[in-house]
């Protein structure tokens, strides 16, 4: 029984440096850059940025010598592109989602998460490390 609980910690452990890893990478480390800001920068087209509602500008364009105007509209964003920016852009949201996740997956695959925690788990106490003393 004794070293059953002791497994049960090591695998808390595991999870909770996990987490910090995995969370610090979707929103901060430079190899989830281009998702990151793909999600929390707007595009912007003539000065406008193209997610707020009814957008609307005038186009003039020159045909046969003649100033032709036509309107532009741009949707809004899909819902869950808006889900995901407020997640990125959420210190608090994005690791709590990850954690869930990380979580459940580790009660229903105990095994195969162990190696995987374990992964992250020494990256995150490597860069700890290095950062702290390099």
């Amino acid at each position: 029984m004794e070293h059953l609980v002791s497994i049960i910690y090591i695998q808390y452990i595991l999870f909770v440096l996990s987490s910090v890893r995995i969370s610090r990478l979707m929103m901060e480390d430079k190899v989830s850059r281009k998702i990151r800001n793909s999600l929390l920068y707007r595009k912007h087209v003539n000065g406008h940025s193209i997610d707020k509602e009814n957008l609307t500008f005038t186009k003039i364009e020159i045909i046969d010598n003649q100033d032709v105007e036509t309107q532009v509209n741009y949707p809004l964003p899909k819902s869950y592109v808006l889900f995901f920016r407020e997640q990125f852009g959420c210190g608090w949201c994005l690791p709590f989602w990850i954690s869930s996740i990380l979580l459940a997956l580790t009660i229903l695959f105990p095994i195969q998460l162990t190696w995987f925690n374990l992964f992250f788990a020494s990256s995150a106490i490597v860069s700890y490390i290095y950062n702290e003393y390099a």
